[in-house]
Parts: C-alpha cells; sequence; structure tokens
C-alpha cells in the first residue's frame, strides 16, 4: 500500500481560491510526491480540469462531485491537512467540521478567522501566493508533532460550539437572528 498525505479543499470556484490550491499542489509535490489533493464540490468547472492537465497533476488530483455528506465527513476525517485558500468565505462549516475531526486547518486569513488564526488554531495565510499555502502544507505533512498540537487545539476550541443540546443550539440560533436584526433597525 503507498503511503500518501491527502489534501482536502471543498468547493471550487475563483473566489473559493482552486486555483490557489492547485498552483499550491504542484509544489507540494516537489516535496511530497505521494501527497493527493481531493476537490469536493457539488459541480466541476472544465477550466480546472484543463487546469490540471496544464499542471501535470491528473495523477494526484481526484475532483468528487455531489458527495453524500457523510461521504465527505469521512474523506475530511482521514485527511492529512484541510486546505481552504477561499476568500469568499472564512469561517465556514467545512472549516469547523474539519476541526471537529481534528484535522489541521490551513486557510486564507480573513477577518472571521482573525481569532482562530491568532491563537494558533488554524494556520493563516495572509498572501494568495501558491507557494505559501504550499509551504505550511508541507511543514505539516512532514511534522507530525505539529500537526498533533494543531489538531488538539483545534478540537479543543470547537468542541464548545458543536457539543451542546439542541435547546442551546437554538438559543444561539435566535440569540444570533436578534443580533443582525438589531444592526440593521
Amino acid at each position: 500500500a503507498r503511503e500518501f498525505s491527502l489534501i482536502m479543499v471543498v468547493g471550487i470556484g475563483s473566489s473559493k481560491g482552486t486555483y490557489i490550491a492547485l498552483k499550491a499542489h504542484k509544489y507540494i509535490l516537489e516535496k511530497n510526491p505521494n501527497a493527493v489533493m481531493i476537490l469536493l464540490s457539488k459541480t466541476i468547472d472544465p477550466k480546472y480540469v484543463r487546469m490540471i492537465k496544464e499542471l501535470k497533476l491528473k495523477d494526484n488530483v481526484l475532483f468528487l462531485e455531489s458527495l453524500p455528506r457523510d461521504h465527505v465527513l469521512a474523506l475530511l476525517s482521514r485527511s492529512s491537512v484541510f486546505l481552504c485558500p477561499s476568500f469568499s468565505e472564512g469561517f465556514s462549516w467545512a472549516v469547523a467540521e474539519a476541526m471537529a475531526l481534528g484535522v489541521p486547518v490551513i486557510a486564507y486569513a480573513n477577518k472571521s478567522l482573525r481569532e482562530a488564526v491568532n491563537k494558533g488554531i488554524v494556520i493563516g495565510v495572509r498572501t494568495m501566493d501558491p507557494k505559501d499555502y504550499a509551504r505550511e502544507c508541507i511543514s505539516l505533512t512532514t511534522n507530525e508533532k505539529l500537526k498533533g498540537e494543531l489538531a488538539q487545539k483545534a478540537e479543543n476550541y470547537i468542541r464548545p460550539f458543536v457539543l451542546f443540546s439542541e435547546k442551546k443550539r437554538f438559543e444561539l440560533i435566535c440569540h444570533n437572528i436578534d443580533q443582525v436584526l438589531s444592526t440593521r433597525r
């Protein structure tokens, strides 16, 4: 059996940073030829399929469309890294799910991730340079101690947000709706 590093990217599109992830993977493969990137989305834009051919990544990139949620979570739970170069979203469901599953997150450092990045829970990249994302991925996939520490911090950070009763969840939703409505009055 071949040992490989699995790098997950959820969502495909220009604002999701798909081109950044794919270009980063080209650099990652220079250091780790067994790295595999899986990109999950509802639909696959043909321009990214062409990009994979142009970058000569077809043996190390897999596009998966419209997977059931449990399949997505199963793949995510087996990932070495969750890469989120999206500049259109920050602290998304996908980031929270990765954290809850103990998968280290490397993401574009936007405002909604500021606290997690500042606390060292998410690795924030402040540029759109694929080399910066690749460097962080390589660092995590080659340093098991760092990867484990980051995953543990992330699990501890997210635990209070995912482990509470339905009553508490409903109260939080109502509170957030009230907050949004009060700012618009």
